[in-house]
Parts: C-alpha cells; sequence; structure tokens
C-alpha cells in the first residue's frame, strides 16, 4: 500500500496509469462465478478463441475462417459474455484453464 500511496500526487490525484496499474484483480474463478452466463461455448466461439490464443487478430481470424471481421468480433464478444471475461485475453486465459480449447 505505500507503493501506491507514493504516486498520490500533491493534490491529491492518482495518475491513471498507476491506478490500473496497482489495481487487485479477483481470480478467474471467482469472476467467472461473478459475471459468466455458464451457457456452454459454441463450436465456432472455440475456433475464434483458439486462433487467438496462437496468436491471430481479428482480420487474420476471419481470413482463416472465411468469416467477415465483425462476424469474428460478434463471436468473441459472445465468448466473453459466457465466460465472464473483461478482455479478450482474459476470455482465452479462462477457456484454456477449464479445458474449453487447446493450443
Amino acid at each position: 500500500m505505500l507503493l501506491v500511496a507514493s504516486l498520490v500526487r500533491r493534490d491529491g490525484r492518482v495518475p491513471i496509469h498507476y491506478v490500473h496499474q496497482y489495481t487487485p484483480y479477483a481470480p478467474l474463478e471467482m469472476r467467472h462465478a461473478r459475471n459468466g452466463t455458464g451457457e456452454p461455448l459454441t463450436y465456432r466461439e472455440r475456433q475464434v478463441l483458439t486462433l487467438l490464443a496462437k496468436g491471430m487478430d481479428g482480420p487474420a481470424i476471419a481470413g482463416e475462417l472465411g468469416l467477415s471481421p465483425e462476424t469474428v468480433r460478434s463471436y468473441t464478444q459472445g465468448a466473453r459474455a459466457k465466460l465472464g471475461a473483461g478482455t479478450r485475453t482474459e476470455a482465452v486465459a479462462l477457456a484454456l484453464t477449464r479445458g474449453e480449447i487447446a493450443i
């Protein structure tokens, strides 16, 4: 806590990048229990997450699967909602942890 307190400016404000850097996050399992819908991922959602885990970006995934980038974004958002993930990276981590996908 001293480290964070030392980042406070004289006027009492903390630069936003420091706030995000030191904000504690709940473990992934707790986030899922709190936010996820619990629905199983579809085949396409698992495909998209697997390609994300392999380092591909949205347009590359769209080309690989023959989809539009907007469709890939939609699958990613659906998977994030089902897993209770805040980001694509977190969705991949959760899916890997739970055995939903493998790389």
